[in-house]
């Protein structure tokens, strides 16, 4: 019984004593996570292309249509509103997205006031839209998009980085 606990006294002690952090340590160990956070950075050789400057797969691809910049991006959609669905073309322009349906009926609300034919649907990416406008071809979409930034701002596009989303169907 003694021996035992003269064995576990020493094994405390030893954990206590070896357990102490240094900044000797602390600085090692940031300096290995700098080093492996710009090898990381660093070009691949066999691709030839720094590892940062890849895009990704599911992110929009820029068109220039009439001088206007859109970001259009293929998702499947379907109508989230209560009323009678209207007719989806094919290119809606989003002006908003949010993750939960409340806020997408209340701008949606909001822009019906202001005249639009704005309607609400739900994506394939678990994202709720609000769609502005919709139409059947990118020159109409450019139109609609130029006269929708003169009239809000930038920042009341939410969830959308400042630029309204074209979603093709």
């Amino acid at each position: 019984m003694r021996v035992k606990r003269i064995v576990c006294i020493a094994a405390v002690g030893l954990l206590v004593v070896g357990c102490k952090p240094t900044e000797k340590n602390y600085q090692a160990a940031y300096q290995a996570a700098q080093n492996k956070k710009k090898a990381e950075a660093a070009p691949d050789p066999d691709m030839a292309l720094p590892a940062t400057g890849l895009k990704r797969l599911d992110a929009p691809r820029t068109m220039d249509v009439d001088g206007e910049a859109l970001n259009v991006k293929h998702i499947f959609i379907k109508y989230a509103g209560k009323e009678e669905p209207p007719v989806i073309e094919r290119y809606n322009v989003a002006v908003a997205k949010f993750k939960m349906p409340t806020n997408v009926l209340a701008l949606t609300e909001d822009l019906v006031a202001q005249k639009y034919k704005a309607f609400p649907v739900e994506g394939n990416d678990g994202n709720f839209y609000v769609i502005g406008a919709t139409f059947g071809n990118l020159n109409e979409v450019a139109a609609f998009v130029k006269e929708y930034k003169k009239s809000h701002e930038s920042s009341q596009l939410v969830g959308l980085d400042g630029e309204p989303l074209i979603i093709e169907k």
